[in-house]
């Protein structure tokens, strides 16, 4: 006979998935979301100059003997970077993200035989995707998340901060807040932006989500045979 916690457990799996949607501003995960959201656009910026710096050196020195060892310590260190990210995504978004695959150069059955299986594993390729596009969608994500907190956070600072708030948009003065019943209106207005906001954040780590898991896992196409 199942407790009750068990039975509390399935009832939250048989949930509708839109009161699951409308819930989720109140778990846990909302937060850790919006803390991937925020870091994604610095990290976007490190990738970007890694992957630029290594690609232009590597491919602009080709037709010397520096451009291939270049270009491939930037394939894999990208692949590095890629098995960070998994890790964040799994971690702060709860991505369920397949394993990348062997470590690259160290199945013990050469540098010719690893080389080849890591040029021609998936995630190898689908990894430096993800990297390339995580500077403008993480550039995108973190003005959204901050815009979106900012403006939740100025509405419910007002009782705070009252009398002496006002909210003005481009250096026109929209409302000036002059009573206690008018803070309190913008706390409600706060609280109400903050969960739209959330929700809408949730969403878009969603997107993250899956993109992760589509560009960071299953790259074992060449399996390490015993010689």
């Amino acid at each position: 006979m199942m407790d009750a916690s068990t039975l509390a457990q399935e009832a939250v799996g048989r949930r509708d998935p839109l009161v699951q949607i409308a819930l989720s501003p109140f778990q846990a995960r909302s937060y850790t979301n919006l803390v991937f959201l925020l870091l994604a656009m610095p990290l976007g910026l490190f990738y970007f100059t890694f992957l630029s710096i290594g690609l232009t050196l590597g491919l602009g020195t080709l037709i010397t003997l520096l451009g291939l060892p270049v270009l491939l310590l930037t394939l894999w260190g990208g692949w590095w970077l890629a098995a960070m990210e998994r890790r964040l995504a799994m971690g702060l978004l709860g991505a369920e993200v397949p394993p990348m695959g062997p470590t690259p150069f160290r199945s013990g059955q050469g540098f010719q035989h690893d080389l080849g299986a890591f040029l021609r594993s998936r995630v190898t390729w689908t990894g430096l995707l993800y990297l390339a596009l995580k500077f403008p969608l993480g550039l995108f994500s973190f003005v959204t998340a901050v815009t979106t907190i900012s403006v939740s956070m100025s509405f419910l600072l007002v009782p705070v901060l009252y009398p002496l708030s006002f909210l003005e948009w481009d250096g026109v003065m929209l409302w000036w807040v002059d009573s206690p019943a008018e803070a309190g209106l913008c706390f409600l207005i706060g609280l109400l932006l903050t969960y739209v906001s959330l929700l809408l954040l949730n969403g878009l780590a969603a997107l993250w989500k899956k993109l992760a898991t589509v560009t960071l896992g299953g790259g074992a196409s060449v399996p390490v045979i015993p010689a």
